[in-house]
């Protein structure tokens, strides 16, 4: 518990567990009591029997839970009208059967499909569209591509696919430079061809609608670029080097936004369990002179990160050019592991990233990785763990050393660290986990006392801020650093000194904890040899 960082929610089923039901309600108390104070949450489930003996202890927070029937569910979260979809509602084929057996979940999910879906669906369409939650090749895409399409009707769909909401004009120049690319490959489309643009467009008019430029499935396009990407592999290399001159130079297509093209590579490479198809475009948009292509290349990034297949391929690509990239790839290797949603999901990974690149020799990105380290780190870790990592950051030879005062200085001065030492300073008191007598060892070997005063007045006045009992134990820690070390002993010795006179704008429990520590250093004996 101490080790998660913000607000967490806790699960426990013990339904099945008998010996922990009958003890829980001399726990809950106490349970209680610990979660408010770190900030957690915890959801026990037990044997519905059991919850009334809970009752005087957790009054209003008792819930029954029962499995609904698929038809509820579907009702309770279905907000299209009874007017609507009456004829997809009415096979027993594409909806009822399928309902009548759903979980509650896949009740919900037909219920918010129809939600989402244009007004004029048929069965039929429905059907894809279910397949497709179910992750189901798209029946319509084998008949399209296979016999209801020539070679213009197919480079259309996947110029539409890639860049759906274009207009018209910018799907045919698109389709266009596709058969460009794949000329050589057999798909042969004359670039003279004199049919106008929505002629052209009508060849997919069953699935795309050409007034607002959407498929009429809403899932459909996610599905185009991996299908034809599996059912046609001689079509790989120019689809990707397609891919790359949309990604690089949409004004090319006189494209007037991207639309959905970020996330259609990035379904491609999730449906092909392909990280090294995502990095490469993602590298080369990082590199761009043009600021939106390099947002998209993190929010690439970030996607293929949080995706259990690729994702363990993208955290050790991003590894590697943590270490050594380009500025303008660090950059964005910065900015993705400063995500909000990657630092939640893997801390420890998108931390440890953002210390090497704090230590780049691009000063640009130590500067962006020291930002991450002060403002989002301590949010994300517990103040031991962030001074455990603090004390990692100081290794010799980085460049970071002479950062981390600082860094220390802006996260500890900040009002919600402070707050958060107010409400629970027995973790940081009790440093079981030895990381705060860590950080003080690599702050005391730095042969610097401006340094080390610096770092132990930014000590003393957090310790000022959290009572006097606490306080005190918090400002006897850095001596813990120092048993059997004369050098470190003289250093803080001499930094306490300075700061055990009263200072104007410092507590007056300030200037006293600095005297206590003084005091214990008197006490510290270390023997020569």
């Amino acid at each position: 518990m101490d080790r998660k960082g913000g607000p967490v929610v806790f699960v426990l089923d013990m339904s099945r567990n008998t010996e922990f039901e009958t003890e829980v309600s001399k726990l809950v108390p106490r349970i209680k009591q610990l979660l408010d104070r770190h900030e957690r949450y915890l959801v026990i489930a037990v044997e519905e029997r059991f919850g009334v003996e809970l009752e005087g202890d957790c009054e209003g927070s008792i819930f029954t839970l029962r499995c609904l029937t698929p038809d509820r569910v579907f009702e309770h979260y279905y907000k299209a009208g009874e007017a609507a979809f009456v004829a997809v509602r009415a096979s027993e084929e594409y909806f009822r059967k399928p309902l009548r057996t759903a979980w509650p979940p896949r009740a919900r999910q037909i219920a918010e499909i129809l939600n989402e879906a244009q007004r004029d669906l048929t069965p039929e369409q429905f059907g894809e569209l279910i397949d497709h939650a179910l992750g189901k090749r798209p029946r319509i895409l084998q008949e399209m591509t296979g016999n209801r399409l020539d070679a213009d009707g197919r480079a259309i769909l996947v110029a539409a696919a890639a860049l759906e909401t274009s207009p018209a004009e910018t799907l045919i120049g698109a389709a266009d430079g596709l058969a460009a690319e794949v000329r050589g490959t057999g798909w042969a489309i004359d670039p003279m061809d004199d049919q106008g643009l929505t002629q052209r467009i009508r060849a997919i008019g069953e699935v795309f609608r050409l007034t607002d430029s959407r498929f009429i499935d809403v899932h459909l396009g996610d599905s185009v670029l991996p299908y034809v990407w599996e059912e046609y592999p001689q079509w790989r290399g120019p689809l990707a080097s397609w891919l790359d001159r949309l990604l690089a130079r949409p004004g090319e297509w006189r494209a007037a936004r991207f639309g959905m093209l970020p996330n259609r590579v990035y379904q491609l490479a999730k449906n092909d369990r392909n990280p090294a198809f995502l990095l490469d475009r993602a590298h080369a948009m990082a590199e761009s002179i043009m600021s939106e292509i390099r947002g998209l290349a993190v929010e690439l990034l970030v996607a293929g990160v949080l995706n259990s297949d690729i994702g363990p391929g993208v955290k050790r690509r991003l590894y590697i050019w943590s270490r050594s990239a380009s500025a303008p790839v660090q950059l964005a290797v910065v900015a993705a592991c400063g995500d909000e949603r990657y630092l939640a999901s893997d801390t420890d990974s998108a931390l440890t990233r953002i210390r090497h690149l704090a230590d780049s020799p691009h000063s640009e990105v130590r500067m962006a990785a020291r930002k991450v380290i002060v403002q989002q780190a301590p949010n994300h870790l517990s103040p031991v763990d962030f001074l455990g990592y603090l004390a990692i950051c100081m290794q010799p030879s980085s460049f970071l050393c002479e950062a981390v005062p600082g860094i220390f200085y802006e996260a500890f001065a900040d009002h919600d660290m402070l707050r958060r030492l107010q409400s629970g300073p027995e973790e940081l008191v009790g440093d079981r986990s030895g990381h705060i007598a860590a950080f003080w060892a690599q702050i005391l070997d730095q042969d610097s006392p401006p340094l080390i005063a610096r770092v132990l007045k930014t000590w003393l006045a957090a310790a000022a801020r959290i009572g006097p009992f606490n306080g005190e134990a918090m400002a006897l820690m850095p001596a813990n650093a120092v048993p059997g070390q004369y050098r470190r002993l003289g250093r803080l010795s001499r930094a306490a000194s300075l700061l055990s006179a009263p200072a104007i704008g410092a507590l007056p429990l300030e200037s006293r904890l600095s005297a206590l520590l003084m005091k214990r250093l008197f006490e510290i004996e270390v023997h020569l040899r």
